[in-house]
């Protein structure tokens, strides 16, 4: 005599059920690479007739250790059926669990994610365009870059290298040939100090002159971005403010 087993808690629909995360890659090879400085939304897609589903987002650092889908040591990071938040994530790779639950069962999609290095964040106190006062010693800092892998106040492996040159030339470096009268007429424009912050006197500039202080910051993984800050050269005492 046959057995039948009547399924009274709809929990069939689970067997038809499809979760797709729809831009991850599926190879650990060819992960999708981010940085945390990214802003990418994993999007999915859902194909089901539960009705009531919840869903969960599981992570495993995958960088070094042998693993397989649904068995490595992961951690949630989200409960939506969407997710965004990289910023936290440490370097690596991480398989990535996207996991949708009905009652006692569950579906579930899967790729790879590469948080790779960040470029730094570099920011010179005063923003793009300031006023600086002729024939004083000014201070230039750049204490606000940031190594985003690291973290604000974290400077470690961090190199910062200072120009100076007027307005309407270009910037170059030690290597190139480029004319330019500088900051000082004498055509060099890299300054000699290599702090976060460091000093600079204005007397053999001109005043109503405007001059470019551009700010390269190099991190420990040789990720490196520049900013440039627009002075003009004024007698007298400018108002300065700074906005943290």
């Amino acid at each position: 005599m046959p057995l039948f087993i009547i399924v009274s808690d709809n929990s069939s629909c689970v067997f038809e059920s499809i979760a797709r995360i729809l831009n991850i890659d599926k190879n650990a090879n060819t992960s999708t690479k981010l940085t945390k400085l990214d802003r990418y939304v994993f999007m999915t897609e859902l194909d089901t007739n539960c009705s009531t589903v919840s869903f969960e987002w599981k992570l495993s650092n995958v960088t070094l250790l042998p693993f397989s889908v649904g068995k490595a040591h992961s951690i949630t990071v989200g409960f939506d059926s969407e997710w965004s938040d990289t910023a936290s994530l440490e370097l690596g790779i991480y398989l990535v669990e996207y996991i949708v639950q009905f009652q006692d069962f569950f579906f579930l999609d899967y790729g790879f994610l590469e948080v790779q290095p960040s470029p730094p964040v570099v920011l010179i106190a005063g923003g793009p365009e300031v006023l600086r006062k002729h024939s004083s010693l000014i201070r230039l800092d750049g204490s606000q870059s940031r190594d985003v892998d690291l973290g604000p106040g974290n400077y470690g492996g961090m190199t910062f290298s200072w120009s100076c040159k007027r307005k309407g030339e270009q910037f170059y470096d030690v290597n190139a040939s480029s004319y330019s009268i500088g900051c000082f007429g004498t055509g060099k424009q890299a300054l000699d100090d290599t702090g976060r912050i460091v000093l600079l006197d204005t007397s053999p500039m001109q005043v109503n002159q405007f001059y470019d202080i551009k700010l390269t910051v190099f991190t420990a993984s040789k990720m490196s971005d520049s900013f440039v800050q627009r002075m003009q050269i004024v007698t007298g005492e400018p108002l300065y403010v700074e906005i943290k």
